[in-house]
């Protein structure tokens, strides 16, 4: 079965407004969905993250350290084994939260490596008053390297904790969303490449070359997975989705 995963850089659970906008894309696309799908949540306050040290061993070796202190590696897994995927933020201060940026830049070898090639992503972000373009814009940024494609990104306003301003607005973004998530996780859209998954690939490639005697985990994760083989990003997606079957 198909499976979309959410994830949430928000402490207030069940209550967040962006996990409770979430939610609603994903029972509205169940309904839209001509296969059904499992789809999960998981908001920052439950699962232990801890923060980057910058002792700089993924990008050598594409080990973290870390990981063998927290729950990182299950939300690594869980990444990794969903066919669709949401990233969302509340707006703090005009960017991502800490818990969401934390997650980035534990995060930051993956953006070398593209390892979620031939997924569809959306940025999902919800603000009192303003910032919402801030963070999605940077939510856009960092799919890209990790190899999503951005198929969309919404935002909505939030009255205080856990109450939304504007019903109408949130009802017609989230039917949007779950609309592009219902087609994707369907099969009735296939995912396409475009030019700044192209120049990222490429841009990649180059970078993992030059590095490969400083960095030879990133090279050695290039090697494996055969990505210098593939003249563009789109032959990995295609590559990706006959190996996923």
């Amino acid at each position: 079965m198909k499976k979309a995963f959410a994830f949430i850089g928000s402490n207030q659970g069940k209550i967040s407004c962006t996990a409770q906008f979430a939610h609603k894309i994903f029972e509205k696309a169940s309904e839209l969905s001509d296969v059904p799908f499992e789809y999960e949540i998981l908001t920052s306050n439950n699962i232990k993250l801890d923060y980057c040290q910058g002792c700089c061993l993924c990008f050598r070796k594409c080990i973290c350290p870390t990981d063998k202190l927290d729950e990182m590696p299950t939300l690594k897994q869980k990444l990794l084994d969903a066919d669709f995927i949401i990233l969302g933020s509340p707006v703090y201060a005009h960017q991502v939260s800490g818990q969401m940026k934390t997650v980035i830049d534990r995060l930051s070898y993956w953006l070398h490596l593209m390892p979620l090639a031939g997924k569809p992503g959306i940025a999902l972000t919800t603000t009192a008053s303003t910032g919402e373009m801030e963070v999605l814009n940077f939510l856009i940024k960092i799919m890209y390297p990790l190899g999503l494609k951005p198929v969309g990104a919404y935002s909505t306003h939030v009255f205080m904790q856990g109450k939304f301003l504007n019903e109408d607005e949130l009802n017609r973004r989230v039917e949007k969303a779950a609309q592009t998530l219902s087609d994707y996780i369907s099969g009735r859209k296939n995912l396409k490449s475009n030019i700044n998954l192209e120049e990222t690939f490429q841009q990649m490639k180059k970078m993992i070359y030059s590095n490969r005697i400083h960095k030879p985990g990133e090279y050695d994760f290039w090697v494996d997975n055969a990505y210098f083989k593939c003249n563009s990003f789109q032959e990995l997606i295609d590559k990706k989705k006959i190996e996923r079957g």
